[in-house]
């Protein structure tokens, strides 16, 4: 996606319209039933979990990078814990 991993799995969801836990949580569901169905030799028909919309589809990069300077660290101050966010920029480096 372009995003730093350092993002909160929050905001992630809410970009991508899908709750990760939910969906890994259901690939293992499905995963384990269809083991269990082929050890006993049996055929069915499998059943993917439902695919939504990429609310995402032609974002610019722009806006990944603004989300990416919240977490990024200040390349100016080089102090631990200090962030690109706008209102450090603004404040401390006049930006």
């Amino acid at each position: 996606m372009g995003i730093l991993w350092k993002k909160s799995n929050k905001l992630v969801d809410e970009m991508m319209r899908v709750n990760l836990i939910f969906l890994a949580n259901s690939l293992i569901q499905m995963a384990t039933s269809k083991w269990e169905l082929r050890k006993g030799d049996k055929n069915t028909n499998w059943t993917t979990p439902e695919k939504k919309v990429n609310g995402l589809r032609g974002v610019p990069a722009l806006w990944y990078q603004l989300i990416n300077k919240q977490v990024k660290p200040c390349l100016k101050c080089k102090t631990k814990g200090t962030v690109t966010s706008t209102k450090h920029m603004i404040d401390v480096n006049k930006i």
